[in-house]
C-alpha cells in the first residue's frame, strides 16, 4: 500500500490502484510508477539491512507481492540492503520466498496442525 499511495503522491492522481497496478504502469514506461517501486525498495533494503546486523542470520527470505515485481524492485532492494559497511548484510544469503504468495497461509496452517495436536 505504501508504494501505490507514493505513486498516487508524485503523479497527482486520485485513482485508486493498488501496487499492481502501479507495476503495470512502470512495466509500460511510467518513470514515476517506477521511481515509487524503486524508491520502496531502497527504503526496505535500508530497514532490514540495519535489522541484519543487529540479529545477524544465516539467511533473508523475502515474500509477498514486491518480490514479483522483478526488475523492477529486487536490484533497488539488494543494492540498499547490500550498501551497509557491516559484513552481515553484505554475506547473508537472500532468497526469494519458494511459497510465494502462499507462505503465509503454510505457515498458518502447519502452525495450527502443530500447535493444537493431542498428545
Amino acid at each position: 500500500p505504501a508504494i501505490a499511495a507514493r505513486y498516487r503522491l508524485l503523479s497527482g492522481l486520485d485513482d485508486a490502484c493498488d501496487l499492481r497496478s502501479v507495476a503495470e504502469r512502470a512495466r509500460a514506461g511510467d518513470f514515476l510508477a517506477t521511481s515509487a517501486i524503486e524508491e520502496g525498495a531502497h527504503i526496505l533494503g535500508l530497514a532490514l539491512g540495519g535489522l541484519l546486523n543487529v540479529l545477524d542470520p544465516e539467511a533473508l527470505i523475502v515474500g509477498g507481492g514486491v518480490t514479483k515485481l522483478d526488475q523492477i524492485w529486487w536490484p533497488a532492494f539488494e543494492a540498499a540492503l547490500r550498501a551497509n559497511a557491516l559484513p552481515g548484510p553484505a554475506r547473508i544469503a537472500l532468497q526469494r520466498a519458494e511459497l510465494g504468495d502462499d507462505a503465509v497461509l503454510a505457515g498458518a496452517a502447519w502452525l495450527a496442525l502443530t500447535e493444537h495436536q493431542h498428545p
